[in-house]
């Protein structure tokens, strides 16, 4: 059985990893008030949670390499925690985007996809989160159903802003930027669906 329920410092790697990710997705989801502060002050503020999740990145590679036993298969393990870096990567392009670009807010597109966004970091906490015991990974495998439920409705979401966006004779400027963080966004639910597809593989190889 390639999951073993021993050796749990991976699995704790795990959940301060998402637990940033749901810091970094709220995070975002503050830079939409319009009374939040300094658009740029809240984009450092995920960058250095970033800098922080990259240093777990850093110490789980480094534990594959020492650890004889692994409460996953190394492959795994690397696989899913570069797919849950590569959803901290998309938030922070957003907030970058949102403070170079300054777009006014409240959008109610920008909104509907940050929810999602939001929404879809929780629901990926929670299913890394029930990998842990064998008991809860029918749970873990329920809830990377409900991620690529998200997914489904950020396309959604995407196709609606994207319409109205190029309907509504936008200055190209505006528009490209529009677009571009919209699009990231959208991505952003992806890099998550690509987490519940990693555990959904591993947990069918197990």
């Amino acid at each position: 059985m390639r999951l073993i329920p021993r050796n749990n410092a991976f699995f704790d790697d795990f959940d301060k990893h998402t637990a940033l990710i749901v810091s970094a997705a709220e995070t975002l989801s503050q830079m939409l008030r319009p009374d939040a502060g300094a658009p740029s002050d809240l984009a450092r503020q995920i960058k250095e949670i970033e800098q922080e999740a990259d240093g777990i990145v850093h110490r789980v590679v480094v534990e594959l390499r020492k650890t004889f036993i692994t409460p996953l298969d190394r492959d795994d393990t690397h696989r899913l925690m570069s797919h849950l870096d590569d959803i901290l990567d998309q938030i922070e392009s957003v907030a970058y985007r949102l403070a170079l670009y300054r777009l006014p807010v409240p959008n109610r597109h920008l909104t509907a996809l940050v929810q999602l966004v939001e929404r879809s970091a929780m629901v990926t906490r929670d299913a890394v989160a029930n990998l842990r015991d064998a008991d809860t990974r029918d749970r873990a495998l329920e809830l990377c159903v409900e991620i690529n439920n998200l997914e489904n409705q950020a396309d959604a979401a995407l196709r609606v802003a994207l319409a109205e966006l190029f309907s509504n004779g936008v200055d190209p400027v505006s528009l490209i930027k529009w677009k571009e963080v919209f699009e990231t966004l959208e991505d952003t639910t992806d890099r998550c669906e690509d987490v519940a597809n990693a555990i959904e593989n591993l947990l069918l190889d197990s």
